[in-house]
């Protein structure tokens, strides 16, 4: 199979191809064709960045139960 495309969408291509870390646009290609190619370049990111996304996301989180009581006295309480 063959496909024509224009010289601008090749060149995207291979730099993301690049960007992914795959040696040819080819390969790139088929395992995106396969969904195993990252949509993406992977962005390595610090660790304080990946703390404090992290943070966030604990920051955005509700319980769902809000009468749960986990104080020291309920955990050791005879039953």
């Amino acid at each position: 199979m063959q496909l024509d495309i224009s010289k601008e969408t090749e060149a995207v291509i291979q730099a993301r191809a690049a960007a992914a870390g795959y040696k040819t646009a080819e390969e790139y290609i088929l395992d995106l064709v396969e969904g195993d190619a990252p949509k993406e370049p992977a962005q390595q990111e610090s660790r304080e960045e990946w703390l404090k996304r992290f943070d966030a996301f604990v920051a955005r989180q509700r319980s769902w139960n809000p009468n749960f009581d986990d104080s020291r006295e309920s955990i050791y309480q005879d039953r």
